[in-house]
């Protein structure tokens, strides 16, 4: 998967797919509609303000699971 700079008319970034399996699900939070699939070539055009937005949110989250691998571990070793 790569981001790159397609700063003109249309969208700021492009996120390619590029044979990086990505599974897309639908209605997670509602278990009878659940649907999901694999995708793994296609691309995601973003804005320049959605590209900062997710990168912020992806940085949370490796943060997140970061922490919750430590835990894991001192609980482990305790």
């Amino acid at each position: 998967m790569k981001a790159e700079c397609t700063w003109g008319e249309g969208p700021d970034v492009m996120l390619s797919l590029d044979n990086t399996a990505m599974v897309l699900h639908e209605d997670p939070c509602d278990l009878d509609k659940w649907k999901h699939g694999i995708v793994k070539q296609g691309s995601l055009d973003l804005t320049a303000a959605e590209a900062h937005k997710l990168a912020m949110e992806l940085l949370a989250a490796v943060n997140k699971v970061n922490e919750l691998e430590q835990i894991c571990k001192d609980h482990d070793n305790a």
